[in-house]
């Protein structure tokens, strides 16, 4: 794997005591499940959850409070690290959307507990739904494409290890 320079912006947001949850956006392929993975390397409590996979909504769609939610996402994903060093990341969130009016009580309730939502298709659901995210209480962030230094870093890399 290489380099990319949104691995940096990730790891400053997880870093920040004052953070909100962080939506990733951008075009489908450009590497935001890579990136919040490559970010979860070095931490603690990581739990993942794609809407896409069978059983993953069931969590957020039965009205339990915040407590209970992390609570059982706890329990499923087998997570015991502290909040403060955990990431809780809902992937194809655009699948789930009472997951993204838990956004809004999950920054309010569970500041200590970092939160990234991201979807391959979130730019077409936000247009086609006109769903609307917690003004205030999340950031948003976009992942382009590899940009060209990236690019040429991952060839640097290639070739180093070519000549190993």
């Amino acid at each position: 794997m290489f380099h990319r320079m949104a691995l940096t912006k990730l790891s400053d947001w997880f870093g920040c005591k004052e953070r909100k949850p962080l939506i990733i956006r951008g075009a489908r392929q450009t590497g935001k499940t890579t990136v919040v993975r490559m970010l979860a390397e070095n931490i603690p409590g990581y739990m993942e959850v794609n809407f896409e996979a069978p059983g993953e909504k069931s969590l957020f769609t039965r009205n339990l409070s915040v407590d209970d939610l992390v609570s059982a996402i706890r329990l499923k994903k087998n997570s015991q690290a502290p909040l403060a060093e955990s990431l809780l990341f809902l992937d194809e969130i655009q699948a789930c959307p009472e997951a993204i009016g838990y956004l809004r009580f999950l920054a309010e309730q569970m500041p200590e507990l970092a939160v990234i939502a991201s979807g391959s298709l979130l730019e077409t659901y936000i247009e086609k739904e006109g769903i609307e995210f917690p003004v205030g209480r999340v950031e948003q962030t976009f992942i382009y494409p590899v940009t060209f230094s990236e690019y040429l870093g991952a060839m640097e890399r290639i070739e180093m290890q070519s000549l190993l």
